[in-house]
């Protein structure tokens, strides 16, 4: 694994940034000296962050809130200096949206650039006969990306410079659909939209130069979140080979930040994202006790009724009707833990698991317990705490020490995932 230093293709992605919004964090570009000094228990924060983390003091609890976030950062809802190689339109499979997906072809960057952002991080998966043989034919790996926003948000989806260098970098075609957002259409809407594309994607994979043997699946905050449901999905249907799932301070609790959640940290969760955003990002994401009857549950995780069988949404009664249409099993699907990652009631037989989170995150308790549950169903599982930092934190500051071996570990992590050969967890030993 390469510790070269490396301009993080800041040029870019730290410029949008600054006008606006990145991966569900607001920021502010005018600070006084030591403005940090406001932010709560600052003294926790690396030094290196902490101009970062008062820029990123945001407030998304409610939707005339996020309006006029939106309204202020109409710049960042759109592709600016750089833009996605292709767009496709893939129908959702339950009510037809038509689902866009923007792809990113891998370009070879002598080094980093404006317009060929790269981190200093070497594949060794590419030396791999397969790979060389897959490459002779045209054909990536597949990376399929679930974009942040707290399901309310979309400035992240316009993030271009981000998702061209994860694609230089490790030399994949990442694909990043642009799933509905709470206010289009709640739970089920994003896991169908997404899945519906990477089943498209896996269906067409010659037409869009794509290895169909290797893939991996990406989400940060919101978006991890939804990696984790997918995984869940996938598994209970498709069942793709998914080779790994990299879960960055996802989003996989619905109690937290409300007064039934299990966690309470005084510390954590100030900067970028807040528990009442998170109390308000769930509440319109999904009606809790409604899915939780869906999936033949009767009280939720805090003991709480279930709703009445009656009162079901025409969304979660298409999701059952389409369901029973299409089902492999009598079994009734685990709907509620589609809904909310943490609660699911079977974490086995996942792909390999990345996880990371940083020690003053709002997530950093939902993380650890997942990480845990998913090590205790029998799952292989990787996970890094990175100290003194926040939510997003590798946004405002990309060249920081933190920022730079969060991403050394994840690259490190999918090159050994990509050579491992197909069903197996470990790459092969090196022969001599």
């Amino acid at each position: 694994m390469s510790l070269r230093s490396a301009k993080l293709w800041q040029n870019t992605v730290l410029a949008t940034a600054l006008i606006g919004a990145t991966m569900g964090c607001g920021f502010t570009s005018a600070m006084a000296a030591n403005a940090w000094d406001n932010v709560p228990y600052i003294e926790r924060i690396d030094p290196e962050y902490r101009a970062g983390a008062a820029a990123f003091i945001t407030d998304f609890s409610s939707a005339e809130k996020i309006a006029a976030f939106n309204k202020a950062n109409a710049q960042a809802l759109q592709f600016n200096a750089v833009k996605p190689t292709q767009f496709i339109t893939v129908p959702n499979e339950m009510d037809g949206f038509g689902v866009e997906v923007s792809l990113y072809y891998p370009q070879k960057c002598e080094q980093n650039s404006a317009t060929c952002p790269i981190f200093a991080y070497e594949p060794q998966y590419l030396k791999t006969a397969a790979a060389q043989k897959a490459a002779a034919a045209g054909q990536h790996p597949l990376l399929f990306v679930n974009y942040s926003g707290g399901f309310v948000i979309r400035t992240n989806y316009y993030q271009a410079a981000h998702f061209q260098m994860l694609s230089n970098t490790m030399q994949v075609v990442v694909a990043v659909p642009r799933y509905r957002l709470s206010d289009e259409a709640p739970f089920p809407a994003p896991i169908v939209d997404n899945y519906s594309a990477l089943k498209y994607l896996m269906a067409h994979a010659a037409d869009y130069h794509i290895d169909a043997e290797q893939l991996l699946m990406m989400g940060e905050s919101a978006g991890g979140g939804l990696t984790a449901a997918l995984a869940l999905y996938n598994r209970d249907h498709e069942a793709f080979a998914l080779k790994g799932q990299m879960l960055i301070y996802p989003m996989l609790d619905y109690r937290v930040g409300s007064e039934s959640s299990p966690y309470h940290s005084e510390q954590n969760g100030h900067i970028a994202w807040t528990a009442p955003a998170n109390k308000y990002a769930w509440s319109v994401h999904g009606n809790a006790a409604q899915i939780a009857t869906l999936g033949g549950r009767d009280t939720l995780p805090d003991g709480s009724a279930a709703a009445d069988k009656n009162q079901l949404s025409a969304e979660l009664n298409n999701l059952a009707a389409y369901h029973q249409k299409h089902a492999q099993s009598e079994a009734t699907p685990d709907y509620f833990g589609y809904f909310t990652p943490s609660y699911a009631l079977d974490k086995s037989n996942l792909p390999p698991a990345f996880l990371h989170i940083g020690d003053s995150d709002l997530f950093a308790n939902e993380t650890l317990k997942y990480a845990s549950d998913l090590i205790e169903a029998g799952n292989t599982v990787e996970v890094h705490v990175a100290p003194g930092v926040f939510h997003c934190f590798e946004y405002p500051n990309p060249d920081g020490g933190q920022s730079k071996l969060y991403y050394e570990r994840l690259f490190y992590f999918m090159d050994q995932r990509l050579q491992a050969p197909s069903g197996e967890i470990w790459p092969e030993p090196a022969t001599n």
